[in-house]
């Protein structure tokens, strides 16, 4: 009987292909004794006693009807033994079997999200190289921009400087003339009328051209006489554009420039075409 059980062992152990790592359930070792005990008992039978004097017939008839009872009590006894140890290792392997079961779908499912979590991280990696590729492209083009729009402050900057240089000068020179026209009518309002000099270079045409031309006396119309300085005049056109024009000197529009006299309290510029006074 004990090899019978011990060949149901194995069966039920050869039963769990899902499972071979998982080891039944063992019995105690002093419960495997005792079954072992309960079970060679039930198989030798009881042990007469020894007696030196014959029993009764009664005795003899009772100790032969309790023998069976106890073999059968004995039997009974190791198969309950032998179906709960059976029964808890068939229950331990089965809770082992679920373990396993629940341990291979949290590994399956922790396998799905790493693969998950490494396809993301494969994706941000993706993201990060292109936004860094779009962030050095960015940072060319701005530079390039940068430089390109300061040259043109740069320029611009000039030209609009350039106007303003000319502007100045302009100015300059007309508050010089200003200044002497307004001198010149000062002196005139203060001074009483005086003779007309000579003309400046009059000795030395006469010297150079002893029948000088007839000047006209007519007033150049379009011209208007601004300053007078240092043996030269400045003069006017409609166009608001100025000359300086000295004696021997060529006037565009007018001719050449004969001499620059005083007449009366006003100076004028005397030219082929007539003389060239302060007012049109």
């Amino acid at each position: 009987m004990d090899i019978n059980i011990r060949s149901q062992d194995r069966a039920g152990a050869a039963e769990q292909p899902s499972a071979p790592s998982v080891q039944p359930i063992q019995l105690d070792p002093k419960a495997s004794a005792a079954l072992e005990e309960a079970i060679r008992s039930a198989k030798l039978g009881p042990k007469p006693a020894p007696s030196h004097k014959a029993g009764t017939g009664e005795a003899a008839a009772s100790g032969r009807r309790a023998s069976p009872a106890r073999f059968l009590g004995q039997s009974a006894m190791a198969l309950l033994l032998v179906g709960a140890g059976w029964a808890a290792s068939y229950m331990g392997t089965l809770a082992n079997q679920d373990a396993i079961r629940r341990l291979e779908t949290e590994t399956a499912r922790s396998q799905e999200i790493l693969a998950r979590l490494s396809t993301d991280l494969d994706a941000l990696k993706a993201t990060v190289v292109a936004s860094k590729d779009v962030e050095h492209t960015a940072s060319l083009s701005s530079a390039s921009e940068r430089t390109e729009l300061s040259d043109r402050v740069e320029r611009l900057t000039i030209s609009l400087q350039e106007p303003a240089k000319k502007l100045s000068s302009l100015e300059e020179r007309l508050g010089r003339m200003e200044n002497q026209i307004m001198t010149t009518l000062a002196e005139l309002n203060t001074k009483p009328a005086t003779p007309a000099a000579p003309p400046v270079t009059e000795a030395a045409l006469r010297e150079e051209a002893p029948a000088p031309k007839p000047v006209k006396s007519e007033p150049v119309d379009g011209w208007v006489l601004r300053e007078v300085y240092d043996g030269a005049a400045l003069v006017e056109n409609r166009s608001r554009r100025l000359y300086e024009v000295m004696p021997g000197g060529t006037l565009p529009g007018v001719g050449r420039i004969e001499a620059i006299e005083r007449r009366g309290a006003r100076w004028v510029v005397v030219t082929d075409k007539g003389f060239i006074g302060t007012y049109r």
